[in-house]
C-alpha cells in the first residue's frame, strides 16, 4: 500500500504488548487518498503512523468500503477502523476512541430553485434524490433526513466515496452530504462536480468520529493504550499539527475536540 516500513515498525518500549492490529481504511478525500503514483497518503495514515511510533502496535492496514468495514469489525475479521461516527449502536461491538470534530454539508446541483436548496424545499420535492455512502452515519439530523427520503425511495446507497460524487456528476442525484475534509480535497484536485452548491442545512449537527476498536479481538489495555497515545498527540499538538498539513490552519483548530467534548465523552 506505500506504507512506509520504517515509521511503521518504530516503537516505544511500553509495559503491555498490544500486537498487531487489523485496520479498515476507507477512501474518502483528505482522510485518506490514493496519490498518483499508487502510494497512499491522508489524515488517517498520519495519524496510524503517529500511534505506532507511541506505542508498541503493529499496524496491519488494507483498504476497504465502509460497509465491509463494519461488518468484519462485528465478525471480529478485522479490529480497527479509522474516522468512525460514535454511535449507540456501534457501542455494543466496539469501543471508540474519537480524535476529531466534524459536521455534514450538502451539496447540491444548481438547477434546484432556491427554496429547492434549502433542507425543507428538497424534502418536499418528490423527485429530488440524494446518494449516500452505505454503511455511513450523518449526525442526528442528517440521519433523520436522509432516513425521510429513504422511506420515499429517494436515497441511492454506493460503496464509495468516487461513486459518491460520480452520481452527482452525471445528475443521477440532485445531492450529497459532506463533510468539510472532503470538500476542501475535492476542491484542491479540481474535482468539484459542475454546477453545485455547498449549503449549511444544519449548523449544529457536529459528531466525533475516531477510531473504533473491536471490543472481540482487542484487549482493553491495549484500547487504554491507543486512548493514552491520541490524548498525547491532542495535548502536544501532534493532531493539530496532522489536520493542518492537510486541510489549513483555520479547518485543523475546527476539527480538534474542545474540552467540553472530551469531558462528555469520559476522557
Amino acid at each position: 500500500m506505500g506504507f512506509s516500513s520504517t515509521s511503521w515498525s518504530a516503537t516505544l518500549e511500553v509495559e503491555h504488548e498490544c500486537g498487531q492490529i487489523r485496520v479498515g481504511l476507507l477512501e474518502i478525500g483528505a482522510l485518506f487518498y490514493r496519490l498518483p503514483d499508487g502510494r497512499f497518503s491522508g489524515i488517517d495514515q498520519d495519524i496510524l503512523e503517529a500511534l505506532a511510533l507511541r506505542t508498541n502496535c503493529q499496524f496491519k492496514p488494507r483498504v476497504e468500503s465502509q460497509a465491509r468495514i463494519w461488518s468484519q469489525i462485528r465478525e471480529a475479521s478485522l479490529d480497527m477502523s479509522m474516522s468512525g461516527i460514535k454511535t449507540i449502536e456501534r457501542e455494543e461491538w466496539a469501543t471508540s476512541v474519537p480524535y476529531f470534530s466534524t459536521r455534514n454539508y450538502a451539496l447540491i446541483s444548481t438547477s434546484l430553485s432556491a427554496q429547492e436548496q434549502t433542507a425543507a424545499g428538497f424534502l418536499a420535492n418528490k423527485n429530488l434524490k440524494m446518494a449516500v455512502i452505505k454503511g455511513f452515519q450523518h449526525g442526528r439530523q442528517y440521519n433523520d433526513f436522509v432516513t425521510n427520503l429513504r422511506h420515499q425511495n429517494r436515497i441511492y446507497e454506493v460503496a464509495d466515496f468516487a461513486s459518491l460524487i460520480k452520481l452527482l456528476q452525471v445528475k443521477r442525484v440532485h445531492g450529497i452530504l459532506i463533510i468539510p475534509t472532503s470538500y476542501i480535497d475535492l476542491s484542491r484536485q479540481k474535482q468539484l462536480p459542475e454546477s453545485t452548491v455547498l449549503r449549511d442545512w444544519y449548523p449544529n449537527d457536529a459528531f466525533v468520529a475516531g477510531l473504533y476498536i473491536s471490543k472481540r479481538t482487542i484487549s482493553p489495555k491495549s484500547v487504554q493504550m491507543l486512548q493514552t497515545a491520541l490524548n498525547g498527540m491532542q495535548a502536544d499538538g501532534t493532531l493539530e499539527r496532522i489536520f493542518a498539513r492537510y486541510v489549513g490552519d483555520k479547518l485543523a483548530k475546527e476539527m480538534l475536540l474542545d474540552p467540553n467534548q472530551l469531558k462528555s465523552l469520559g476522557q
